[in-house]
C-alpha cells in the first residue's frame, strides 16, 4: 500500500496501519505452532511415507 500511496502508511493511514501491523502479529502468533510442526522431523517423516506410499 505504501508504495502505491507514494507514502508512509502510518502517516496518511494511521488506524489501517496500526490494524494492518496487529493482524500481522496475530497471524505470526498463530502460525507459529503450525510452523514447529509442519518443521518436526516426525511430521516431515510421516508426510513423506503418506506422499510415497500408493493407496489401494
Amino acid at each position: 500500500m505504501e508504495s502505491t500511496l507514494g507514502t508512509d502508511l502510518g502517516k496518511v493511514l494511521p488506524s489501517v496501519d496500526r490494524a494492518m501491523q496487529q493482524d500481522q502479529a496475530t497471524f505470526w502468533q498463530n502460525w507459529q505452532p503450525l510452523q514447529q510442526r509442519y518443521l518436526s522431523l516426525e511430521f516431515r517423516q510421516s508426510l513423506r511415507s503418506l506422499l510415497t506410499t500408493p493407496t489401494a
